[in-house]
């Protein structure tokens, strides 16, 4: 089966957002194609679910590679799953 991608937030911790990201999340990985991203080490990755819930990540190593096609394989820890307030 071919993953699907995922629509995710870059938060920065000055609190900005950079939205519409597309990347594959494992478990402790998240693969995106946009290598002009300002991912650094610290920053947050949010992604919501349908249920209304949303998944944090924090960054523990952005990991961009040029070669062969330039990416990200970030290295992240899930930091928390919540329930979408009412």
């Amino acid at each position: 089966m071919i993953p699907r991608p995922h629509n995710l937030t870059l938060v920065k911790p000055d609190g900005t957002n950079i939205p519409d990201i597309w990347a594959l999340i494992q478990s402790n990985l998240i693969w995106i194609d946009d290598h002009k991203l300002p991912i650094e080490k610290g920053d947050t990755i949010t992604r919501h679910l349908p249920n209304g819930s949303l998944i944090e990540y924090m960054v523990l190593n952005p990991g961009l590679f040029k070669h062969p096609d330039p990416h990200y394989r970030v290295d992240v820890k899930k930091i928390s799953s919540r329930e979408k307030k009412s």
